[in-house]
């Protein structure tokens, strides 16, 4: 054997031996891998689809919002079905607990604009105890992945690849108690009340809108028309949330085709870029998913730059918006109790954005009802009365509030 082949098979007999050593010293992390390799079976809930699932003594029927945090990991394992990152949690605890690790359940809502809009985006993480080291390794379901391997069971702040979160629960799973869709969303709305203001302008990062190349057409209007007033809001809601980030991130809104498709990209200066279609409807769903899909799953590789106090960057272009007609033309939301889900939270997470943006206390009187299609937006007076039916996927932004002034408009 040639000396270079007797050192390279050394090196490996070492590394292997390496590997085999930290192995039979930490057995947490190969249970831990175990139990999150196993949940990473489950199979995710389609959205708008029923279920019918045992759920404790009986069954419960119903999409699979009506199964958060409701059953139990031995539930949840056998019928391979999750309903989110709670589920997820569950189970990989129950498998833990199976083998007698000490647990914490940790759940936290994201620090996010998206989280403060909607009240009701969170996460859950599982916290196991090492006993021969007694430390805590803070593992995420969802990722698959041993986030911390010394976590401090008294934070407040967690970070992973699906964002920053701030724990409001981090005890046993058996004394959970938002057990409910209902007290699930009471908990997320209570816990954003305790994030000082210093913590969310440390983890939010703002999103910096310009437009990008092809946004403009040869005679100055926008090839997307919904992109200035999308560019506009959602410079200011920051303020309008009483934020001020310290960290931003430039985002370039730059042509796609005709099509209402839209996708992002990092570019080689750890900016995004995203190319939006033509017909996409920019609104509260399209900053989430810029925000939640991409910035925070890419916060590693982007170029965040520190804001100048006192300062937030202009949005990225010079053509004046004007959001609302200068008629001073007010409408009055009512909204019906079929646009509430279950849990007390709206069926379009950013309708009381929407509602903060475009309603006034006086003015024509505008009443908000579902619609069988989940994206489209449409009104029409009946005996009187204008109704509008809002998809619960429906970009709520300035082209719906188009549809409900034109309509409101024409009647009067």
């Amino acid at each position: 054997m040639s000396l270079f082949k007797k050192s390279l098979f050394s090196l490996l007999t070492a590394a292997s031996l390496c590997r085999a050593g930290a192995a039979e010293q930490e057995p947490v992390k190969k249970d831990i891998y175990s139990a999150l390799a196993r949940v990473a079976k489950l199979e995710t809930m389609s959205a708008g689809r029923e279920y019918t699932l045992p759920v404790g003594t009986g069954t419960v029927t119903g999409e699979k919002e009506n199964f958060l945090r409701r059953r139990t990991p031995d539930e949840i394992l056998a019928g391979g079905l999750s309903s989110g990152c709670g589920d997820q949690a569950a189970a990989f605890y129950g498998l833990m607990r199976s083998k007698g690790y000490k647990l914490l359940f940790v759940d936290a809502v994201e620090l996010s604009v998206s989280s403060l809009l909607s009240k009701f985006n969170g996460h859950t993480a599982v916290a196991v105890k090492d006993a021969a080291s007694g430390k805590w390794l803070l593992a995420d379901p969802v990722a698959a992945e041993i986030i911390s391997e010394d976590w401090d069971p008294s934070a407040k702040v967690y970070r992973s690849p699906a964002g920053s979160f701030w724990v409001g629960y981090a005890g046993s799973l058996e004394r959970y108690p938002y057990k409910t869709p209902a007290r699930l969303g009471a908990f997320y709305v209570k816990t954003l009340t305790t994030v000082p203001s210093e913590v969310r302008d440390e983890e939010i990062v703002r999103l910096r809108f310009s437009a990008g190349p092809g946004a403009l057409k040869p005679d100055g209007s926008f090839f997307n028309p919904r992109m200035p007033a999308f560019i506009a809001d959602y410079s200011t809601v920051y303020e309008r949330l009483g934020l001020h980030p310290r960290r931003y991130v430039d985002v370039k809104l730059s042509a796609r085709d005709a099509g209402p498709d839209s996708e992002c990209k990092k570019t080689g200066q750890g900016a995004i870029e995203c190319l939006i279609g033509g017909s996409s409807a920019l609104g509260g769903a399209a900053f989430s998913w810029i925000e939640r899909d991409k910035a925070a799953g890419w916060a590693g590789e982007l170029n965040l730059q520190e804001e100048k106090a006192g300062k937030a960057p202009a949005a990225g272009f010079e053509t004046p918006v004007i959001l609302l007609p200068k008629s001073g033309f007010a409408i009055r939301f009512i909204v019906d109790r079929s646009y509430i889900k279950a849990d007390g939270t709206w069926l379009n997470p950013f309708l009381q954005d929407f509602l903060l943006r475009y309603g006034s206390a006086k003015g024509t009187p505008v009443h908000i009802f579902p619609n069988s299609n989940d994206i489209m937006s449409e009104c029409s007076w009946k005996a009187g009365q204008l109704n509008c039916r809002l998809g619960r996927n429906s970009g709520l932004g300035e082209a719906v509030y188009k549809i409900i002034e034109s309509a409101a408009l024409r009647k009067n």
